[in-house]
């Protein structure tokens, strides 16, 4: 199974900024496996390399190896004609006749000496010949003397080439060798690549059968619950807070987590406006019909505490600065596995908005009634016993809602990106999840008129399908911007599904603040209200 198709069943499928937990050690995994794949081809490529660059060498060093042979061919050759030429010596030593016998040879033009006897007639002819045959010696000296020159400078210049050619061979087995070690060191490198390539890629493997909120395989977790229990998990990923938020002089801040008649759950420490706990929380709970109705139409309550001075960084002493209710109706609704983080908004103890929550919320496997495990009232549920006395007595009946109201009143300081403030036609677009995640358009507002609009506008669902919805989806567009979405998109929200009967529902409007889905900036606030009717 592919670490991508594992990572489309778990939290991160639509969320690329999801940081830690098993959603972060699959998408780590495959970034560190493509990593891998790159350094192996790298790694096979100057292997080539290297392995053409040694074929050459071998090349060379034949070459090389051919034109010492060819020297030394001709160095042998040479030896042997210096060895012949030494023979004619004798005929050298013509040239060192003296000069008397070459002037008596040319044949005496000068006059005799008193008392000696005039020269024969032949005498002159023998002379002349005489001298004849010494020129020829001599030119044939002079000629063979040339030759062994020329020769002496041929051997000596072959010696420098041989020399040369004795280094160069010499170069190329070191670059050979080295070459050798080099193949040898990367054949290395490349088993070692992929002996990680292959651990990684099991390490992927197994990571998408890990536990992670609602990926079904909470085996470890899961080892001893009985038929009718289950495991809900909440995953608080992160926070974005408001500038003014009190986070005391640590900021350091957590979360606590109330959930049906479960002990108190308590998250990670983390610091700044954009605190990042990355805390899964698991709740073992009865499936009877009172945790049902619960999940129906009651909600997880996540208060956010921050650290006092005093604390230590422990959050032993704290303040509590915001809370948010998680609906928990998506757990009834037959989608165990969520495909994205959702959002809750942060409200203050004065009711004002302090922010925005991540979280996930997942189940092990379906939620439905067991009959084993009995009857069991939800907390929320539980009368008072005046309620009772006024049910008994047939009075104050309970009322059941039919629709859900959710009143726009207006937005403040919208921001958008390439347009003035003035320029601005914003709108609002409400949407109802449908079931397997689906948005639905179901109400489009009507433009208004610059950064701060005043909309008086009303939007009504049924009480039924907002009630398994559990919150609403709020888009504010600028309808100046043309057709595109991306281009007119100016913020996003989430409007939370008040349960039936509770105080939130009709108590005033609030204001919600606006993201923009994809810089993450803030892009103003929504004010809405919300009643059932």
């Amino acid at each position: 199974m592919r670490t991508e198709e594992a990572a489309k069943r778990i939290l991160t499928r639509t969320d690329p900024s999801a940081r830690g937990g098993c959603a972060q050690r699959l998408l780590d995994s495959e970034r560190e496996v493509g990593r891998l794949k790159a350094e192996l081809a790298e790694a096979e490529a100057q292997l080539a390399v290297a392995k053409r660059q040694a074929a050459d060498f071998k090349r060379q060093g034949s070459e090389a190896k051919k034109r010492l042979e060819a020297a030394l061919a001709d160095q042998r050759r040479l030896a042997l004609q210096l060895g012949r030429s030494g023979g004619a010596g004798a005929g050298r030593s013509l040239a060192c006749l003296s000069t008397d016998t070459l002037n008596a040879a040319a044949g005496g033009g000068g006059s005799p000496a008193s008392g000696t006897k005039p020269p024969r007639p032949g005498a002159a002819v023998v002379g002349a010949g005489e001298a004849a045959l010494v020129m020829d010696s001599a030119g044939q000296a002079q000629a063979e003397t040339a030759a062994e020159a020329a020769a002496a400078r041929r051997f000596a210049e072959q010696q420098e080439q041989l020399v040369a050619a004795r280094e160069r061979g010499s170069t190329l087995e070191q670059l050979l060798r080295q070459r050798d070690l080099l193949l040898e060191q990367q054949g290395q490198e490349l088993a070692s690549l992929r002996a990680q390539l292959a651990a990684t890629t099991r390490c992927g493997n197994a990571a998408a059968t890990s536990r992670v909120p609602g990926a079904g395989a909470v085996q470890a977790a899961a080892t001893g619950l009985a038929p009718h229990q289950n495991l809900v998990e909440l995953h608080l990923f992160a926070a974005e807070l408001a500038a003014d938020a009190p986070l005391g002089p640590l900021g350091l801040t957590f979360c606590t987590v109330d959930f049906w008649t479960c002990d108190t759950k308590i998250s990670n420490l983390a610091e700044g406006c954009s605190p990042l706990f990355n805390t899964t929380l698991q709740f073992v709970v009865g499936m009877t019909a009172g945790l049902m109705e619960h999940l129906a139409a009651g909600c997880a309550r996540v208060q956010l505490h921050a650290c006092r001075s005093g604390a230590g960084g422990s959050g032993a002493d704290y303040d509590t600065i915001a809370s948010a209710d998680i609906p928990l109706g998506c757990l009834i609704s037959g989608e165990v596995r969520p495909a994205a983080y959702q959002q809750a908004t942060l409200l203050r103890p004065d009711g004002s908005p302090c922010g925005t929550l991540q979280y996930a919320l997942a189940a092990l496997k379906p939620m439905r009634c067991h009959p084993a495990a009995g009857p069991l009232a939800a907390p929320s549920q539980a009368a008072s016993p005046a309620k009772q006395q006024q049910l008994a007595a047939g009075q104050g009946q309970p009322h059941t809602p039919q629709r859900l109201l959710v009143d726009l009143v207006g937005c403040k300081d919208l921001r958008c990106s390439g347009m003035a403030a003035s320029e601005l036609q914003p709108y609002v677009a409400l949407m109802l999840p449908q079931p397997g995640g689906r948005p639905g358009l179901v109400f489009e507002g009507r433009p208004a008129a610059g950064s701060s609009p005043a909309f008086g506008q009303q939007a009504a669902f049924s009480a039924k399908d907002a009630a398994a919805a559990g919150h609403l989806e709020a888009v504010v567009f600028n309808a100046a911007a043309g057709a595109d979405m991306q281009e007119s998109l100016i913020g996003m929200t989430r409007i939370a599904v008040p349960q039936a009967g509770s105080q939130a529902a009709g108590s005033g409007t609030k204001l919600l603040p606006l993201l923009h889905p994809t810089s993450g900036r803030h892009a103003g606030a929504l004010e809405v209200g919300v009643r059932w009717g």
